[in-house]
């Protein structure tokens, strides 16, 4: 969206008006306000409705104490169609990655790649490297095609439990005491029988999450 000056104005007052109470000392405890305004959704000026991180309120903060209103207006982006998180050295590792765990989920191989230290979950989120790989075709597993075009029928085992099949998908949000929560639900379901064998709901989205819905006694081995 290409705004004039008036309008960017506009929308760095806006921004300015959520952080003025913290640059004011006006709240008694930042970390509990920064937690009721990330929670709620904000008719912003030209963009219609919203919801901002903490992350991104902190951003304006340093901001605008560095070059006061000025710093609050958004400016045009001239890297679109680039991450702004994730760095061509850290792109490269990802992409490197993932031809190596070609038939993982997208969310089995974020939560590798952070056990193993190859990202920072502090730094680089799920959904960040779920746009990265979808921007560039690697979000199904990879397949090697052959030279030649043949007829391919779909896999599947013809016994029962034989393979479950995992996945994981951004469900509604919760209301739990007046804030808004994200919900994921983890489900499994047998590859023969399309029979859905485990599902949950989770307030979180990693490896432990997942694990939790399967019985625990397939994770004692």
């Amino acid at each position: 969206m290409a705004l004039n000056e008036e309008q960017k104005l506009e929308i760095a007052l806006f921004r300015f008006g959520l952080i003025a109470p913290l640059l004011n000392n006006q709240v008694d405890d930042p970390k509990a306000y920064l937690e009721k305004i990330t929670s709620q959704i904000h008719d912003v000026p030209y963009y219609g409705k919203r919801e901002y991180c903490e992350r991104t309120i902190r951003r304006w903060l340093w901001d605008y104490r560095r070059d006061n209103l000025d710093g609050l207006k958004p400016q045009n982006r001239k890297d679109k169609g680039t991450s702004r998180v994730i760095s061509d050295e850290l792109g490269k590792k990802i992409i490197n990655y993932r031809h190596d765990n070609p038939g993982l989920s997208v969310m089995l191989f974020y939560d590798q790649m952070a056990r193993e230290g190859l990202i920072l979950r502090s730094e680089v989120s799920y959904h960040s490297v779920y746009r990265f790989l979808k921007a560039r075709n690697l979000v199904k597993p990879l397949v090697e095609e052959s030279a030649q075009p043949k007829d391919r029928k779909r896999f599947a085992y013809n016994e029962v439990n034989r393979m479950w099949q995992g996945d994981m998908m951004t469900g509604p949000y919760l209301l739990i005491k007046g804030k808004k929560k994200p919900c994921y639900l983890f489900a499994f379901i047998d590859d023969c029988s399309r029979l859905v064998t485990f599902a949950e709901f989770s307030f979180k989205q990693n490896f432990e999450a997942m694990k939790k819905v399967y019985p625990s006694l397939l994770w004692k081995s």
